[in-house]
């Protein structure tokens, strides 16, 4: 029989007195007592669910190990970190997580390790839990999993934004998989996840590629009688589950763990697919960036954790021991730092080679130990270099040519947007430093017209010529020459050639420039982005897009003759000023004889080191970055619009949206 409203209170009551050991009844009607006898009933009739997950913290010290093993759980899950510091605020992990990990593996439970996450301090982290998990041996026996429980107080004039949560949230992930080469799962529930939302008040779009550990405790009744969560209890976003968490107090209903979870039908299935231990993988020597497709070979060395109650042996090789000249199968999609192999009758081994991916078809190659420190490749493209050195980065001198040229990126401008509408993320532009409105309309004359179609397509080029789109306000009639308003869009970079008072002026073009002069191959968005820019709109969920249904439009930065172009300075985020310090975050970072992902690599940077960038050098939605020993890449932005930094060298605002390879 389902409890009343009432007699659900009294539940609440019943377990609050339990935890704190309270005697009921005193003050209590008889009415009342017999109500909570009923619930007490009701409490104690809960069912375990089975197959089951149990987590645990330090706070649940000791175990009951005894209890577990009966219970028969397919994993159990400890915390390993908690925030930025520790639960504690002293930069150590969880008290009790390496006594769990030796207890779990002498009682032959798998297990995973999981990491609180808090908002702000992102990147350390991220830093905190992947060096805790390399402490403990590896991540055990499941993906990485994040904690998110986070709930942001109004009056707290701190708190984080829907918004910025998530993409803090995104960027923790991110961190997470490029480390171990697995998606992490998210645990949560329907309450946390939506203070992730957006103004628009969705989830991030990226929710559903991440699987769901959620949260969502039911009367005792439902969980006795169903084998499946309940559809409220699932966070917006997603539509499937692999871990519920049907209750908090397992402990008071005599079972040996506090929070009990029933693990999903396809997520068991993914468990006993992979369920060997993950084995920890040591690579001394740097790997090098290489084109999508291509073979490598890289000195690795693969130590084996010996599977607990077996004698484990594969390819000839004792599962204890450290073995390196093996065949890997390489496959697409996942990043080379922290690499990890799952044990399944074969080795696997996931990753994408710097900032390429490898094809989708699965690649072959070889271990094999390097003595000279170099990375070498094999099967490469004519004209390659058989071996890279890693270089060590030139120290400044102090007589370095340091570029004088200094650019920005155009920040965003919130606005409201219709529902099924969008509007053009346009920001306005002065013909003279000063006030905050915009300049006189400038004639776009006929070989400019001429110019855009080269650089756009036919589609592209009848969204530039219309009116009310982007930068034509004006309607104008057959042989009557368009006025276009002075904007660009926010994402695209700008070069600042002076600044007077809270103006900037900005390179551009002149209306009247003989368009003969330039080359579409090279004076282009792609390869000029401080004076061209990238059409970009709004959507009603305050998502950057393209233009008319996913539409690639490219205008150049054009002043009247005789004036100049002058943006406010709020309207912009400077790059950090030259010379500036970076610090290799990427496991290798190519270094190249001249900017570009097609540029001839010289050497490479190995993580950890230290270099001076001296000059900047936008390529599209891209950062290049001279130093002393050649050009790197600061920001990396692929069609899909994800951003990259290899160093710890930042752009606030967010770019542009790639357009496709």
């Amino acid at each position: 029989m389902l409890l009343t409203s009432k007699e659900y209170c009294l539940l609440c009551f019943v377990k609050k007195s339990l935890r704190m050991n309270l005697q009921i009844g005193s003050c209590l009607s008889t009415s009342e007592e017999n109500a909570v006898a009923k619930t007490k009933e009701a409490f104690y009739q809960y069912k375990l669910k089975s197959p089951a997950i149990f987590d645990f913290y330090e706070g649940e010290a000791p175990l009951d190990w005894e209890g577990i093993k009966a219970a028969k759980p397919l994993r159990v899950a400890f915390q390993a970190t908690y925030g930025r510091h520790g639960r504690h605020n002293d930069d150590t992990p969880d008290r009790e997580v390496r006594q769990f990990v030796n207890e779990a593996k002498a009682n032959g439970i798998k297990y995973g390790l999981y990491h609180f996450l808090t908002p702000r301090s992102i990147a350390e982290q991220a830093d905190f839990y992947i060096k805790t998990v390399q402490s403990l041996g590896g991540l055990g026996d499941m993906e990485p999993i994040v904690d998110i429980e986070y709930e942001p107080n109004r009056k707290d004039k701190n708190a984080v934004p829907g918004a910025e949560w998530a993409g803090q949230i995104k960027a923790w992930l991110d961190l997470v998989e490029a480390a171990f080469g697995m998606k992490p799962m998210i645990y949560t529930s329907a309450k946390f996840w939506a203070f992730t939302f957006g103004r628009n008040n969705m989830p991030p779009e990226w929710t559903p590629n991440y699987r769901l550990w959620t949260a969502g405790y039911p009367l005792t009744e439902y969980v006795d009688k169903n084998t499946t969560c309940p559809p409220s209890y699932i966070p917006a976003g997603w539509k499937e589950w692999a871990i519920w968490q049907y209750a908090e107090d397992g402990r008071y209903r005599k079972y040996a763990a506090n929070d009990l979870n029933l693990v999903s039908e396809d997520y068991v299935n993914v468990l006993n697919q992979n369920g060997s231990r993950v084995a920890v993988v040591d690579t001394p020597v740097a790997i090098t960036d290489m084109p999508a497709g291509d073979n490598l070979t890289v000195p690795v060395s693969v130590t084996i954790p010996q599977e607990s109650g077996t004698g484990f042996r594969f390819t000839g090789v004792s599962a204890s021991s450290s073995i390196s000249n093996l065949t890997y199968t390489v496959k697409a999609g996942n990043p080379p730092s922290g690499i990890t192999v799952k044990l399944d009758m074969k080795l696997d081994l996931e990753f994408t080679i710097g900032p390429s991916k490898v094809s989708d078809d699965q690649q072959q190659f070889s271990i094999n130990k390097t003595q000279d420190g170099t990375v070498e490749l094999t099967n490469k493209p004519a004209g390659s270099p058989d071996k890279l050195p890693v270089l060590p980065a030139t120290q400044p001198s102090g007589s370095e040519s340091v570029s004088t040229v200094r650019y920005a990126i155009v920040k965003h401008i919130p606005r409201d947007v219709l529902p099924g509408k969008f509007a053009p993320d346009t920001v306005t532009m002065a013909d003279a430093p000063k006030g905050t409105g915009k300049g006189k309309v400038i004639p776009i004359l006929d070989s400019w017209w001429t110019y855009i179609a080269k650089i756009n397509s036919a589609a592209g080029l009848k969204y530039a010529r219309s009116v009310g789109m982007m930068w034509i306000n004006i309607k104008y009639g057959e042989g009557e020459t368009p006025k276009a308003e002075r904007i660009t869009c926010g994402g695209n970079f700008v070069s600042i050639l002076e600044e007077s008072g809270k103006h900037y002026r900005i390179d551009s073009f002149s209306n009247e420039l003989k368009t003969g002069t330039l080359d579409p191959a090279k004076d282009n968005w792609f390869q000029r982005p401080e004076v061209f820019f990238k059409a970009i709109a709004i959507n009603v969920k305050g998502d950057l897009i393209n233009v008319a249904k996913g539409l690639d439009v490219y205008f150049p930065l054009l002043s009247r003759a005789g004036d100049a172009l002058w943006i406010i300075k709020d309207k912009v985020e400077l790059f950090p000023a030259l010379p500036v310090e970076v610090v290799v975050s990427a496991d290798t970072l190519n270094v190249g004889k001249t900017p570009g992902l097609d540029g001839e690599a010289v050497g490479v940077y190995a993580k950890g080191t230290k270099t001076r960038v001296l000059e900047y050098r936008p390529l599209g939605a891209s950062v290049w970055g001279r130093t002393a020993d050649g050009w790197i890449n600061l920001l990396l932005a692929d069609k899909s619009g994800k951003r990259v930094f290899p160093t710890d060298w930042k752009l606030d605002t967010t770019g542009v949206i790639p357009p496709p390879a």
